[in-house]
């Protein structure tokens, strides 16, 4: 808040609403401050204040204003911050908290156009968070038209000035290609700097955690995301424990990993986060339960006869498959999905589907086709290339398959530990003898 303490002795209400602030007596403290900027008014010489008297009316304008702010009387607030414009009109605080107002319709109605021209007055004098906000706008298009490169160029200023919302958004930009090159390590950098500006920001901790998934971290990704579900206080979103889940699952911790899919799937509120939470609870147990899976294949179902949803199209196709049946539905589903959605045409959810159902009807030459699509989505993990080993094996092409195990060892080291390898070798093993 303002400092009112170093002011002049007549300004005793002054002294008294600070007081009475810091007490969250805030009507008596409104009450003082209007004494107060009633006996500097009374200070005019004929019509004009002096510039002391000026900067005492402005700074408890001001004042009155924060409090208004913070406690939720938005209209009165941007009333006062008005007030606070007409005495001094290129004040960026006052500028950047009209923004803020005018951005969330907090008072007024929602004007992104306003806001935008608030927060422009004062970013244009140094201010970090009117920077930050201009960031925001430029990225999600509000107001103006979507330019990465622009919020990239806004949150720099604002990170220059130790900005920890500023640094997070950059973490943000690089780890998404927004505006630059995708670079993990970068958002890395910019997250970590977020954090030691905010320790308490969640949602850097979160963004570290997804870059650390991304360079295969992952014992240091469960770290971010245990950082986030402890800072999460209010268990606003089931995935941080979902993305831990993942990166249990990739340490073949699945005992871990199954707790944490059990508490995504009860945290979810959208049918989608609910169904691949549950879809991979099945994935964690030695063997599918074929009760649960029916029922998660009902609520695909449920929600498919109110909308037509390309996630849950693509869980149904998953349950099928998990459920051994109807293959042929399968199929049609994710060619379904794929002319549907183009931007699914490398997507390897879906071609990780398709492979497997062409493989139980024997249609190798259709398996063979999507399971090498599959691998050119994720040419350095070994488990794409499982799925055409498995293709090889059962056409008794031994030479093929021995090949492809060697590249699946290869990519992933630890990949013979898994359970798929041991099936594998033994059927193998079946074929030279």
């Amino acid at each position: 808040m303002i400092d009112l303490l170093n002011k002049p002795k007549d300004f005793a209400h002054g002294y008294r609403a600070y007081i009475r602030y810091q007490l969250k007596q805030y009507d008596e403290a409104i009450l003082d401050l209007d004494k107060a900027i009633k006996l500097v008014k009374n200070r005019r010489l004929g019509l004009f204040l002096s510039e002391e008297s000026k900067g005492l009316l402005f700074e408890l304008y001001l004042y009155k204003s924060y409090i208004y702010r913070d406690t939720h009387k938005y209209k009165k607030a941007i009333e006062t911050f008005k007030k606070c414009i007409q005495i001094q009109p290129n004040d960026s605080n006052v500028q950047s908290s009209l923004g803020f107002l005018y951005r969330d319709g907090l008072g007024v109605k929602q004007d992104y156009k306003k806001a935008f021209d608030w927060f422009l007055k004062a970013a244009e004098q140094n201010d970090s968070k009117a920077q930050s906000s201009l960031g925001f706008l430029y990225r999600d298009g509000l107001r103006v038209k979507q330019d990465y490169k622009k919020a990239f160029d806004w949150f720099v200023k604002a990170a220059e000035q130790n900005d920890a919302d500023a640094q997070s958004s950059l973490g943000f930009l690089y780890r998404d290609g927004l505006g630059v090159e995708q670079d993990y390590k970068k958002a890395l950098y910019h997250f970590d700097k977020a954090i030691e500006l905010d320790e308490k920001n969640l949602y850097a901790c979160g963004g570290r955690g997804d870059c650390n998934i991304a360079l295969k971290n992952y014992k240091e990704a469960i770290k971010d995301f245990n950082k986030a579900i402890e800072l999460d206080l209010e268990e606003t979103t089931p995935w941080y424990y979902y993305l831990r889940a993942e990166c249990k699952l990739e340490l073949m911790l699945y005992e871990e990993a199954l707790e944490d899919y059990k508490k995504a799937s009860k945290l979810a509120e959208n049918p989608e986060d609910k169904i691949q939470a549950l879809l991979n609870i099945q994935y964690c147990l030695e063997e599918t339960n074929i009760v649960e899976t029916e029922e998660i294949l009902n609520l695909c179902n449920e929600v498919l006869e109110k909308e037509e949803n390309i996630p849950v199209l693509i869980y149904k196709a998953h349950c099928l498959l998990l459920l051994k049946k109807d293959y042929e539905l399968i199929i049609e589903i994710i060619l379904k999905v794929l002319e549907k959605d183009k931007k699914l045409a490398n997507d390897d959810n879906a071609y990780e589907l398709i492979a497997p159902a062409y493989l139980r009807l024997q249609n190798y030459p259709e398996a063979e086709k999507w399971a090498i699509k599959y691998t050119n989505t994720k040419p350095d993990e070994a488990a794409p290339f499982t799925l055409l080993l498995w293709i090889y094996a059962e056409q008794k092409q031994k030479e093929k398959a021995r090949e492809i195990l060697e590249i699946c060892s290869q990519k992933d080291p630890g990949w013979q530990k898994r359970r798929e390898y041991k099936a594998i070798v033994t059927s193998l093993d079946k074929l030279d003898q």
